[in-house]
Order: C-alpha cells, then sequence, then structure tokens
C-alpha cells in the first residue's frame, strides 16, 4: 500500500509595502544623503544634519515598535546610512536610528506633518535653550535627543518565567541591553535565513540576558 504523500503548504510573505507619501519620504532621504558627501570634512555638521534628516523620515512612517513593519524601516535606514556615510561607525548609527524612531524626538523638534527641510528642524535645535551639556558645551543633535530616551529604572534583579516554564534571574540593565539588541538579532537571524518561533524568542532574550548579568561591569563602579 503506497503511503499517503505529506501535505505540504506554502506561506506567501506579505511585502511590506510604502505608501506614495513614504516612498516621497524615502526617496528624499536617499537625495538628501547623497547631498551630504562634500560635508564630511566636517563630521559634526554631517552628523547633525544626518540625525535631522532621519527623524523627519521616520515622522512620515506610522508604524507600531517592533512589528515588521518597524524592522523593515530600520534596515531600509541602516543600508542607506551605510551606503552614504561610510566613514560613519555601526554604533553611531545604531543609536541615530533610536533617537530618529523615538516619539520623544519629534516632539522635541516640534516636527509637523509638513516639515521637509533639516535647515529648520537645525535652526530649532540651535536656538534651543537646552541644547548643551553641564558644562555649556553645545551637545550634538543626537547627544541632545539622546537625553528624552527613556532611562533604566535601576538594576533591580528580578526572577521570571518565559513560556516554556524555565526561571530566570536577570537584572533589569541586562534586560534593556537585550531590549537594544531586539531589532538587530531579528534581521541577523532574517538574513541567515532561519528565525526563532515567537513562543521560544522571549527564553532566548532571558538568556542573552543572563549572560550579560555574567560578564558586564558597572562602569561608575569601577570609577
Amino acid at each position: 500500500m503506497a503511503s499517503k504523500a505529506k501535505k505540504t503548504t506554502k506561506t506567501h510573505k506579505q511585502p511590506v509595502t510604502l505608501s506614495s507619501g513614504q516612498a516621497k519620504a524615502t526617496n528624499a532621504l536617499i537625495a538628501s544623503l547623497e547631498a551630504l558627501n562634500p560635508k564630511y570634512l566636517d563630521i559634526a555638521t554631517l552628523e547633525d544634519t544626518v540625525q535631522a534628516e532621519l527623524v523627519i523620515f521616520y515622522s512620515k512612517f506610522k508604524v507600531e515598535p517592533r512589528s515588521k513593519e518597524a524592522r523593515k524601516l530600520n534596515t531600509t535606514a541602516k543600508a542607506l546610512l551605510v551606503k552614504y556615510c561610510p566613514n560613519m561607525p555601526m554604533p553611531t548609527i545604531r543609536l541615530m536610528l533610536r533617537c530618529a524612531q523615538a516619539s520623544t524626538s519629534v516632539e522635541k523638534l516640534d516636527i509637523k506633518a509638513g516639515t521637509l527641510s533639516a535647515k529648520t528642524v537645525l535652526n530649532k535645535f540651535d536656538k534651543a535653550k537646552d541644547n548643551t551639556n553641564k558644562q555649556g558645551r553645545k551637545l550634538s543633535l543626537t547627544g541632545y535627543l539622546r537625553r528624552e530616551l527613556p532611562k533604566p529604572k535601576g538594576n533591580k534583579v528580578t526572577r521570571v518565567t518565559p513560556t516554556g516554564g524555565v526561571t530566570f534571574t536577570v537584572s533589569d540593565t541586562a534586560k534593556n541591553i537585550v531590549v537594544h539588541l531586539h531589532d538587530t538579532m531579528l534581521d541577523a537571524l532574517n538574513m541567515n535565513e532561519c528565525k526563532v518561533s515567537n513562543d521560544e524568542l522571549d527564553t532566548l532574550k532571558l538568556k542573552i540576558a543572563q549572560a550579560f548579568d555574567e560578564h558586564i561591569v558597572d562602569i561608575k563602579a569601577q570609577a
């Protein structure tokens, strides 16, 4: 008796499509980055301009944080910066993207729906009364926006039990580090044509956080 053929089901991933306004915003970002090449001799001007362009770019997209659409947007923006700003360190790029996608940045720079010019944004930044550090030195635009990002709530150690029933003891610091790595991990999995099931993703992140707890050192404690 012939064995029955195993049924297979094909899943068709729906591509993330851009609206006409979002495609226009992407093309505008590309054009702006292409025009920045002559500014490479002035790194401070370059980075402030790129950050302003990124905040404007992200303000045109309404996507849920951590969603497939948000990851696609981050991947697109990161690839453009790598291409058009090849000398920019990856940690700087990641920080710029964090600042750009934060709602606090849009509010801080008072970016409206019709805001298109980085020069307009930079003028607001230049006139801001709180654009300096404690020593009175002017901050970069990224440093200015970074101050508004949500702050960790201390380093409390908690016991958590994700799906699967395994209990982990991790600190808030380690959990915050893994939160910032979340999109990068998913991008790396996708580039290597693999994935972690949703049921196991929380467990994986907690295992990584636990590993950080074993190896990270508090810089302030060493000062």
